[in-house]
């Protein structure tokens, strides 16, 4: 299996988790937060700052007029850049490295779409209904109830805006990504099996 798998991923999903057993089946690793302190090493940027703009996009992209992220490479994030670009183009400098290392699971973080021009890379898009959230936020992720209206809101919000912001496609269209599953209908290990079935799939085809 030489497969880069991307998971996109709504709040509240188990796009982590999924993605976490994905990797633990393919004994390959899994990027989430690691991105934070390997994108702060590589590229001597502080922790703290690549954790606060971690997935986050603030204003208009000034180099490159539709987010296109043919421009991202090699690393380009000039010092004079804002932060949250130095983050990014840092970011998808390390998600490239890390992809050139050899098959992984990566979170978030527009992975998909930072490595498109990869015929390996899976781009996977993980959904779920309202309900189904708003249980998951309450009772893995501690929010209160009665706040967890607006937590899905805001997340929703933030994840959406950063991926059209940084890329050329749009968030949660079917045509970014080549498999799309809802979790609240396969749960989370149903969608594991999914994901696995459909890279087994691929490497008989030999595509």
């Amino acid at each position: 299996m030489s497969r880069i798998i991307c998971i996109s991923r709504q709040y509240a999903t188990g796009g982590l988790e999924i993605g976490q057993k994905v990797a633990e089946a393919l004994h390959i690793p899994c990027y989430d937060r690691e991105l934070i302190t390997k994108t702060a090493e590589e590229h001597q940027l502080n922790k703290n700052v690549v954790e606060e703009h971690d997935e986050r996009a603030k204003r208009l992209l000034s180099f490159s007029p539709q987010g296109s992220l043919s421009a991202f490479s090699p690393y380009s994030g000039s010092p004079s850049a804002p932060l949250n670009d130095q983050v990014f183009y840092a970011q998808s400098d390390t998600i490239r490295r890390l992809a050139d290392q050899g098959p992984c699971v990566f979170i978030g973080r527009c992975a998909g779409e930072v490595l498109r021009d990869r015929k390996k890379a899976c781009r996977i898009y993980i959904y779920a209904d309202k309900e189904f959230r708003r249980q998951r936020a309450v009772s893995q992720y501690g929010c209160p109830p009665e706040k967890v209206e607006d937590i899905l809101k805001r997340m929703d919000k933030q994840r959406a805006f950063y991926y059209n912001f940084y890329t050329a496609t749009e968030w949660g269209q079917t045509d970014s990504f080549d498999l799309a599953i809802n979790s609240a209908v396969s749960g989370l290990d149903g969608a594991v099996q999914t994901i696995l079935a459909y890279v087994r799939a691929l490497d008989e085809q030999g595509k």
